[in-house]
């Protein structure tokens, strides 16, 4: 989650708020990786290590 320390160090009130989003996209991909995996992991054009980031 590379923008979520970057939020972090920079502004702690946008990391809230987007913490707050990643969780309103996990819960609406009701908790399943693999849905997550589909609908938001796969449509990012990620290289092989950011994508393993992003499934841990």
């Amino acid at each position: 989650m590379i923008i979520a320390s970057q939020k972090r160090k920079e502004n702690v009130a946008e990391y809230i708020l987007y913490m707050w989003q990643i969780e309103d996209l996990i819960r609406a991909n009701d908790l399943d990786i693999s849905k997550i995996e589909t609908n938001i992991i796969d449509k990012s054009n990620l290289d092989p290590a950011q994508r393993k980031q992003m499934v841990e």
